[in-house]
């Protein structure tokens, strides 16, 4: 059971035995376009990727397909297989190009540290692996305050329990992996012989979502993304209202 899933193709493509408990990261789409309605002086963006195919380019295209859309300008791309690399020479160059935006999925602490450091008064738009600095006890903690995240939306209750035992954030392997053994219980209860075939008719109310693996085995998790923004320690929900006209 697969605690991340970036591509649906992966669905298609899997043996009958597998399956995966989280939402894709392509439906962040409306997530991340919400940013843009919230800020719609937004027209100038720069994206920074870690250099995965399957983890920061599929973020990057995310972007790219809001930006198009929205007419907004991106004016640089960076890209970088290194998990923890000197951003500042990188960062340095896409601050003179003066964008209201930098959109990064890539190490949190290492990008926000520099980008702070250099004074970027504009939006910092992240993936949601910045709860891993919530979650790391060792992290020296970088002031997030402002900054947007999207992530699936957990019910409250799961995240005050979680906080109550573990002392930390959860971030989106520790629900999706709370799923997977709940599902994985459930199907063996179901057929201890054959619990693979017991998965397919596995569906329930989830901490994220509806849990349905009766519509296949990558559409187990049908959970919400959502944008959020820290304030503070704290993070809250950004509401975007709807205006009719």
């Amino acid at each position: 059971v697969a605690l991340s899933l970036p591509h649906e193709r992966y669905c298609k493509q899997a043996p009958g035995y597998f399956f995966s408990s989280t939402s894709q990261f392509s439906k962040t789409k409306k997530a991340f376009d919400d940013f843009f309605v919230l800020h719609p002086e937004v027209k100038k963006i720069a994206i920074v990727v870690f250099d995965d195919p399957e983890w920061g380019h599929t973020y990057r295209e995310i972007w790219k397909e809001i930006a198009q859309s929205r007419g907004v300008e991106i004016v640089d791309t960076y890209a970088s297989a290194d998990l923890t690399p000197d951003f500042k020479a990188p960062l340095t160059k896409i601050v003179r190009l003066d964008p209201q935006a930098i959109c990064f999925a890539h190490e949190p602490e290492a990008v926000i540290k520099a980008v702070q450091q250099l004074g970027y008064e504009g939006s910092i738009v992240s993936a949601n692996n910045i709860f891993e600095l919530l979650a790391d006890s060792q992290s020296e903690r970088t002031d997030l305050d402002g900054i947007y995240v999207v992530d699936p939306k957990i019910s409250e209750d799961f995240r005050a329990r979680f906080r109550a035992r573990f002392h930390k954030e959860p971030i989106l392997e520790a629900y999706a992996g709370y799923e997977a053994l709940r599902t994985v219980a459930r199907a063996f209860e179901r057929n201890r012989n054959a619990p693979q075939v017991a998965m397919k008719s596995v569906s329930y109310v989830g901490v994220a979502g509806d849990i349905d693996y009766t519509r296949g085995s990558c559409a187990g998790n049908l959970s919400q993304w959502a944008l959020y923004q820290f304030h503070g320690s704290e993070i809250h929900e950004a509401t975007v209202r709807v205006t009719s006209g």
